[in-house]
């Protein structure tokens, strides 16, 4: 049975792999060594990607991705998180991590705040935005907190109680952040592809309703 559940699941998987224009998408793995990669984005032309080849499967402070953009005013970073929980308890609410980002400015404009509901790609949660001191220089900060849809979390725990060791779909089931920094007018030249992709982030293979 645990055989069957496992062919359905990457059976699913191979259907969605096709895209039209997959040159334009980095994969990219979750929180673990040589991990195979279980997640994607569209990459504008003209942005760097920084993808790390071995990665400390529990320091979540360190992103699994980034991408740069130099400009000739400055820099913008895009960092992406994922966070494994071992159940729905530690989960941590998208709304939790609006105070952590406040914090990383030393002064904050809170008239410059901002947050809206966000919804795509099976996930749900927030986007932040602000701007304010940080590291002695004025940033503004675009950020999105997401979850997995809670049916795409039960699926997923319902496939790794036939695969335990399988440490992919537990990183699957994983809380994300998307946050980019940099200078304000930075930001605002790129917002379009800022928004792009983040919004086209999502995992690679599909999660089958079970």
């Amino acid at each position: 049975m645990k055989k069957w559940i496992l062919a359905i699941f990457l059976l699913l998987a191979s259907c969605d792999q096709h895209l039209p224009d997959r040159d334009n998408y980095l994969e990219f793995a979750g929180r673990e060594a040589r991990g195979i990669p279980i997640y994607r984005l569209k990459k504008p032309d003209g942005w760097t990607a920084i993808v790390p080849i071995d990665r400390e499967i529990n320091d979540t402070t360190k992103p699994i991705c980034e991408l740069l953009m130099i400009d000739v005013a400055g820099q913008i970073r895009i960092t992406i998180h994922n966070f494994p929980a071992e159940n729905q308890e530690e989960r941590i609410p998208p709304q939790s991590q609006l105070g952590r980002w406040k914090k990383q400015f030393k002064e904050i404009d809170h008239l410059s705040e901002k947050s809206a509901p966000q919804s795509f790609s099976g996930y749900y949660g927030v986007i932040f935005e602000a701007s304010g001191m940080m590291k002695g220089k004025e940033m503004f900060m675009m950020a999105w907190a997401l979850q997995m849809a809670n049916e795409h979390f039960l699926a997923i725990s319902t496939l790794m109680n036939a695969e335990p060791e399988n440490n992919s779909l537990r990183q699957l089931r994983s809380d994300i952040t998307i946050k980019a920094v940099g200078p304000k007018n930075l930001l605002e030249k790129y917002r379009d592809e800022i928004m792009q992709i983040a919004r086209s982030f999502e995992m690679i293979q599909a999660i089958p309703y079970l």
